[in-house]
Formats: C-alpha cells, sequence, structure tokens
C-alpha cells in the first residue's frame, strides 16, 4: 500500500504520510506477510514517520506472521546497524570514518524509534 511505501521513505516522507491519512489510510494495514506500516517505520529506523503513525492509531501490539511486532523490527535495524558499526571501527581508514559518520544519526534515530515503542507497550 502506499502507506506502507511511505512508512519506510526518508526525505518528505512525512507529508505524504500525513496526506494518506487526511484520504482514509488505515495505519494498521498489512502486507501479504502481515507487516505493517508502523513495523516499516521501525525497522528502518524513520522516527519521525513512526510518531506520526503512532499519532494516527497505528498498534505498536499488532505482528506480523512470523510473530514480531515493531519494537522487534527496530531492535533488529539497530542490530545490525551497530554490527555495521564495529566492523567500520575495526579498521578505520579516512573512507570509514566517513562512511560511520553517516551511520551515528541513523544509530540516534534507531534508539529514538525503539524509546518510542517501549513507552506506548
Amino acid at each position: 500500500t502506499p502507506l506502507l511505501l511511505a512508512a519506510s521513505s526518508g526525505l518528505w516522507a512525512d507529508a505524504c504520510i500525513e496526506a494518506l491519512f487526511a484520504g482514509g489510510a488505515d495505519p494498521n494495514k498489512p502486507n501479504l506477510a502481515g507487516t505493517t506500516p508502523l513495523m516499516q517505520a521501525a525497522g528502518r529506523a524513520r522516527a519521525a514517520n513512526l510518531e506520526i503513525l503512532l499519532a494516527n492509531g497505528a498498534d505498536p501490539r499488532q505482528r506480523d506472521h512470523y510473530g514480531q511486532d515493531a519494537l522487534v523490527y527496530a531492535r533488529r535495524y539497530l542490530a545490525g546497524l551497530l554490527e555495521e558499526i564495529d566492523e567500520l571501527q575495526e579498521q578505520p581508514d579516512d573512507d570509514r570514518v566517513l562512511f560511520l559518520e553517516t551511520l551515528r544519526p541513523r544509530e540516534a534515530e534507531a534508539r529514538t524509534c525503539i524509546a518510542s515503542l517501549e513507552a506506548t507497550l
């Protein structure tokens, strides 16, 4: 659905999500695998999108067909990101350091998603 796509997107996604809600989008409508827009936002560390979804009735307790909720998606994203950061720090060179700098904000956003979801449960 368009909301599933917008939830995992970055630039200008918040405006798209708001417009979709204005048009009657269902925040809890899953795809065929049971993945919801909230799970998509959490799994991509899109904190602003996640907050909009929660404010519009997205259910943080909803589970996909594998029994995973949005918090699991957010934690899995953060774990993968931290693993990548660790690998980059093991052999620092100029390119790796620059790339590492781009990952720090993603880490902060992932932690924000986790905190927001934990606060709702």
